[in-house]
């Protein structure tokens, strides 16, 4: 990933994820790529409700997957 922070948020992969994988890497056609943007809206409604957290602030952590 090209992100220039040693440990990228949870914004800066999910933009790599778009850009990188989905587009530059698979050529993923524009409904695929509408497809995971319109799941991953649903998803951070769901974690913003859940957490308290706007997306932008979500981070990913090695604690945090430790507690699950």
């Amino acid at each position: 990933m090209k992100t220039a922070s040693a440990d990228p948020g949870f914004p800066a992969l999910l933009q790599d994820f778009f850009l990188e994988r989905l587009i530059a890497q698979r050529n993923t056609s524009p409904q695929t790529v509408a497809a995971y943007r319109d799941s991953f809206r649903l998803f951070l409604q769901f974690a913003q409700q859940h957490t308290g957290k706007a997306p932008e602030r979500l981070v990913l952590t090695e604690e945090e997957l430790a507690k699950t």
